[in-house]
């Protein structure tokens, strides 16, 4: 009896190319470049287990290789944005790549055998280990006798065979190239020719795959966020969100093509030399500092500055940039300064101008709804970049001050630090959410906000509450957003073994009326003399690119509930105290 022929397995079980961080980072490509080929979003799916799994399982298909008809081109969008916020929340390397060399080998086998199952045979190989029903009984066969003894599958369907072939070759450190052969009824040299194509495949390098996702899905978000903005509220009004959280400024107005020039509705821009006409025509980014004409200047000083940044939203036409728009900002000429030397940051805004432009805009939608749902987004958006950031500071101090990749992860945390805050200033939609009123218990919110924060920190939280537990007369929602930043900012600003301290107190007797005052106070080094005036929104004790929105959202959300806020600071820490109007029962 010949001895068969062994191949050894050059690739270790465990350590199969995984192109799951790339397929994310291509779905995200895909949405922020608004592309709408429905065969580009399915095959981009079906090229990782991570991307495709979620679609089968929520509705398993009766033929495998149609899983996607079940699905609308806006329905993959949607799923593939959901899901990449899952995997953020689970961290991007938590994705398992087990099973992609074995639907390569399936696809590469199948297609030498019959390439009309090469398909059938990569997909079928991706439910290896995974608990989907396909109606097929095809499909049923093959992944209930993978993991045969080869010898034992002559004269299975040859699906059974090719995906029992792929799994061999994929797991075994031995592989039994004749059998493997003889059962798909080609030659070794064949067999030996498909596994050293795989073999040789390299896995894709990870090169802040984690960093690279985090921005990408930001934007994303960003992007579904604004559309919804703009369909409950209008296309303006999401620009100038989008420009406040970007730049630090609502003063954006937007200049669209007529007759005779550009124009805002207010003003109107016919000069070539206008900056307005120079952004259209390079379809590139103009800055006051460059070039302005006296129009513009008029124009800029009405919105409040005499400096300001015109920014071309172009979309493609005939695989050709066309200006539809010019969206012009002023701002400070700090501000300025700091928008023109980071490009990343004008990309963005017009990236989401784009689609913007290019939605179809809708009714408008329930305004609580879209709070919750834009509440939602920035939840997930921003608990794994804080996740991301601690990884950040743990190499930093495993690598040591020293070290020449510092400078990188400096830059990597300053950008999803920039990138967490844009996120979060979607939590003022300016949907009436401000004025809004109700009434709620003092401490029952205290409890529910701190207990979010409380839990993770290596940090003690004392809770000095009221025992009668007074009502106040603030909307819960707007209350949850006052203490939510007030405790972010103290555990930002408190290190490991100090205290922070969430306090109550009612009855607190102000003229003709009753208040009841709240009170976060930290044991943090103090806010510096110099800061400003720390309700001024962009005004921020924070390293990196903080917007510092959070204390003025914070004034804004008490005073429209006919409150104050006050606080002291000093090198042994700060005190927010809140005063809220208290509701008498009688």
């Amino acid at each position: 009896m010949p001895v068969p022929r062994i191949l050894r397995n050059s690739i270790e079980v465990g350590h199969s190319r995984s192109t799951g961080p790339q397929t994310l980072l291509n779905l995200l490509n895909l949405y922020e470049s608004n592309n709408r080929d429905y065969s580009t979003w399915v095959d981009t799916l079906e090229s990782h287990t991570t991307t495709l799994l979620p679609f089968l399982a929520a509705k398993p298909p009766t033929q495998l290789i149609k899983w996607h008809e079940a699905f609308t081109l806006d329905d993959l969008r949607r799923g593939a944005l959901t899901l990449a916020n899952q995997v953020n929340l689970k961290g991007i390397s938590s994705i398992n790549g087990k099973t992609e060399r074995t639907s390569q080998l399936g696809f590469s086998l199948g297609h030498f055998v019959n390439p009309e199952l090469a398909k059938q045979a990569a997909l079928t190989c991706r439910l290896i280990g995974h608990d989907i029903s396909i109606p097929d009984p095809e499909i049923t066969d093959a992944l209930t006798f993978y993991d045969r003894a080869l010898g034992t599958l002559h004269g299975s369907p040859l699906l059974t065979r090719l995906v029992a072939v792929a799994s061999h070759c994929n797991i075994e450190t031995a592989i039994d190239i004749d059998e493997c052969a003889s059962l798909l009824s080609i030659s070794a040299a064949e067999i030996d020719s498909i596994l050293l194509d795989i073999t040789n495949t390299e896995p894709s390098a990870p090169i802040d795959a984690t960093a690279r996702f985090e921005l990408a899905l930001n934007v994303a978000n960003l992007i579904e966020s604004s559309v919804a903005l703009a369909n409950q509220t209008s296309r303006d009004s999401s620009i100038q969100t989008l420009a406040s959280g970007l730049f630090g400024s609502k003063a954006v107005t937007t200049f669209t093509e007529n007759s005779t020039g550009w124009t805002n509705q207010l003003h109107e821009l016919s000069s070539p030399q206008s900056m307005i006409n120079q952004a259209a025509k390079s379809t590139e980014p103009v800055s006051t500092d460059n070039f302005f004409t006296v129009e513009d200047e008029k124009v800029l000083v009405s919105m409040g500055s005499k400096n300001g940044l015109a920014i071309p939203i172009s979309v493609n036409e005939n695989n050709e940039p066309v200006c539809v728009a010019v969206a012009l900002i002023a701002l400070s000429p700090e501000t300025l300064a700091t928008a023109s030397s980071n490009p990343n940051l004008i990309d963005q805004f017009e990236k989401v101008c784009r689609h913007l432009f290019t939605a179809k805009l809708g009714k408008a939608i329930n305004a609580d709804a879209l709070e919750a749902r834009v509440r939602e987004i920035i939840h997930e958006a921003n608990n794994p970049i804080s996740t991301v950031q601690n990884y950040l500071k743990v190499l930093s101090l495993k690598l040591g001050p020293e070290h020449e990749t510092q400078e990188t992860l400096e830059s990597i945390s300053s950008e999803l630090s920039r990138a967490a805050e844009i996120v979060s200033s979607f939590s003022d939609l300016n949907l009436e959410s401000v004025n809004r009123t109700g009434v709620c218990k003092v401490n029952d919110v205290t409890l529910q906000i701190g207990a979010l924060f409380d839990r993770g920190h290596e940090i003690e939280f004392e809770y000095l509450l009221d025992q009668s537990n007074p009502s106040v007369q603030i909307h819960s929602n707007n209350l949850k957003q006052i203490l939510t930043n007030l405790i972010k900012n103290a555990t930002e600003s408190t290190s490991r073994g100090n205290t922070i301290s969430l306090c109550t107190a009612g009855n607190l007797v102000h003229g003709n009326n009753t208040f009841v005052e709240l009170a976060v106070r930290d044991t943090g080094p103090g806010i510096p003399d110099d800061i400003g005036n720390v309700f001024d929104k962009g005004v921020t004790t924070k390293s990196g690119a903080h917007i510092g929105e959070g204390l003025a959202m914070v004034k804004r959300l008490t005073e429209a509930a006919n409150g104050f806020v006050t606080y002291r600071s000093g090198p042994h820490g700060t005190e927010f105290r809140i005063t809220i109007p208290q509701l008498h029962h009688r």
